[in-house]
């Protein structure tokens, strides 16, 4: 596992904070060493710490959590994305995260954290898992270590002292890091070459990351079509017990025009029921019409989804760009939407992200080069 300190935008991992830790990779022996090395050098004890990792070992896992919580520390999945490495190879883009740097970063919700990193991250004294990133858990399997660094897969069955014994000492780290102990049972019940990726509700339950609400910033995304987007997790439903994910996506979707989808996860009291949705900038309603369906998204295998869109000129851009507040708003069928009750989203770094935008979807304007009859290519 490699640990290093990136540095971002204000606001970049959170309010009121431009600095973390990244940590990427695998459990190995060494890893908690690492990372207490990495804190021992730090002025700023507080920085949170950002995990992005396939697994590895649970006890340095253990270990680390332990080292977390001992600190106060604060925990997230999300993938550090270094302005150097994109212009390097996975080689030399490694090398300088071990250089000792602290490197220029963007930090990216879409991550993953796998099996025993799902242990380091619940020691954190605060858990953050934004829309996007992924908690995966599977059954463990007992391991021997030997001095020359070689590991030899032991397979004694569940019922052994030896199975036994890792399974207490996995719940009684579970349940001193203040998270219920079912999760254990759902990991134990997923076959260890399997990974079971834990639903927005099991997060919140389990008490990982409870929030009743978050959101990521606005991020700038170049996929068919380049688009602003932002995504959060709102408690809905009856008792408001159940977290859904909400997607806002501003596009260039054609010149001169401008495109608004929002994508929501349907509470239990939504499917099938009749509403009007729209967004609301500085407190002004623009109702959007439904759409087709949408499936499951990767990251939320918990939920069903519906869509909303809405078609506008480019000058859209600018207006939402310059907005002071804006808002998703859901009511029924005839009412006007209304502020009181819609969710409420942060407009910090939209107007950045909407420039970038814009130089995009001009770009995209521009008609391909004609190539004169009898030309040859190059």
């Amino acid at each position: 596992m490699i640990f290093y300190v990136a540095k971002g935008g204000p606001d970049a991992c959170g309010p009121g904070c431009s600095e973390w830790i990244a940590a990427e990779g695998a459990f190995d022996t060494g890893a908690a060493t690492r990372l207490r090395a990495l804190l021992a050098r730090q002025r700023n004890t507080k920085l949170p710490i950002y995990f992005h990792s396939p697994g590895g070992l649970a006890d340095r896992a253990f270990n680390i959590g332990r080292m977390l919580r001992e600190r106060g520390m604060t925990a997230g999945v999300s993938r550090t994305v270094p302005d150097a490495c994109t212009k390097l190879d996975e080689k030399a883009c490694n090398k300088l995260k071990r250089s000792g740097q602290t490197l220029t970063a963007e930090l990216s919700a879409f991550a993953v954290c796998n099996s025993a990193c799902v242990y380091a991250v619940i020691g954190a004294k605060e858990r953050q898992v934004p829309p996007g990133a992924r908690l995966g858990v599977h059954s463990s399997r007992l391991i021997k270590l030997y001095s020359d660094g070689r590991v030899a897969v032991m397979n004694p069955g569940r019922n052994t002292p030896q199975a036994q014994a890792r399974d207490a000492q996995t719940r009684k780290y579970i349940g001193d890091m203040g998270i219920d102990v079912q999760l254990l049972e759902l990991a134990s019940a997923i076959p260890h070459e399997k990974v079971y990726y834990l639903s927005r509700d099991e997060i919140a339950n389990l008490r990982i990351d409870p929030r009743q609400f978050h959101e990521t910033g606005w991020m700038v995304v170049q996929a068919k079509q380049a688009s602003v987007r932002k995504l959060f997790i709102e408690a809905r439903g009856p008792e408001r017990n159940e977290f859904r994910v909400g997607i806002v996506d501003v596009s260039c979707v054609a010149p001169g025009r401008a495109g608004l989808i929002y994508i929501r996860g349907l509470a239990s009291n939504e499917g099938g029921r009749g509403q009007t949705v729209g967004l609301m900038v500085d407190g002004k309603a623009m109702p959007m019409i439904g759409l087709s369906a949408v499936g499951n998204l990767d990251f939320d295998n918990g939920s069903t989804f519906d869509r909303w869109g809405r078609a506008e000129g480019r000058d859209f851009l600018e207006h939402v760009a310059k907005a002071n507040s804006l808002a998703i708003a859901a009511g029924a069928p005839g009412r006007p939407l209304e502020i009181a009750t819609a969710t409420k989203l942060s407009t910090a770094g939209l107007s950045s992200a909407i420039g970038v935008l814009r130089e995009k979807c001009v770009a995209a304007d521009q008609p391909a080069p004609v190539q004169p009859v009898g030309a040859q290519r190059p």
